[in-house]
């Protein structure tokens, strides 16, 4: 009797462990949003940061763009954002934000508002200017390190780096054209990228190439 109780407690114990360890894996996890050098908040993806900061602002918007303002006045670390395909969406949202909070300045009957709203547009400019193309290309290099393993290099081109070209000689294979364009085309266009070229090999002179509008750096 005490031997058999002694195996179903080792049994009861067992299925605690694993019941544990499977409530533990199966948590959300979560990004760090970084929304300027003193705040830190928590968002499971871009769109969870883009519901809460765009749609449910919570501070008027002439104190917005003044902590806007002052938040440029420091060092600001993006590299942080650089890390996965999703912290990089993730800073193009807050480009994005800014520039919906930008326009409703512009657009206020407030004189003060209106000026706080151009200063900042001012200092901004320079920050996505540089930020976009350094956006670009992490967000390339990270998706190579998936398509290589099907034969496939992504590769930016052109001066504005607002080119992508994909060269693989098993791309007719792996992808459709159009499903890997449609598959990455939310990230691709939220990156500013408006010229698609698909070669099945480097040197290849007649190729598929498809060329969209997009919002400026």
């Amino acid at each position: 009797m005490k031997q058999e109780l002694k195996w179903i407690l080792y049994v009861f114990a067992g299925l605690t462990v694993i019941g544990y360890l499977l409530v533990k894996s199966s948590k959300p996890k979560t990004a760090k949003f970084y929304t300027d050098t003193n705040e830190i908040t928590y968002y499971r993806s871009p769109a969870d940061f883009y519901e809460d900061t765009i749609h449910t602002p919570t501070r008027p918007n002439k104190e917005i763009l003044q902590r806007g303002i002052d938040a440029l006045k420091k060092p600001m670390n993006l590299a942080r954002y650089k890390t996965s395909k999703d912290s990089i969406l993730m800073e193009v949202d807050l480009f994005d934000y800014w520039d919906i909070r930008i326009t409703d300045g512009e657009l206020s009957d407030d004189p003060e508002e209106q000026k706080l709203a151009l200063v900042l547009r001012s200092k901004l400019l320079p920050l996505r200017l540089k930020e976009f193309p350094l956006m670009r290309k992490a967000w390339v290099d990270l998706l190579n390190q998936k398509l290589r393993k099907q034969g496939i290099e992504a590769s930016i081109r052109g001066k504005d780096t607002r080119t992508i070209r994909f060269v693989g000689a098993l791309l007719h294979y792996s992808y459709d054209e159009e499903d890997l364009y449609d598959s990455l085309e939310y990230a691709m266009q939220s990156l500013r990228f408006n010229n698609y070229e698909y070669l099945w090999y480097e040197s290849q002179k007649d190729y598929l190439h498809y060329q969209t509008k997009t919002s400026p750096d």
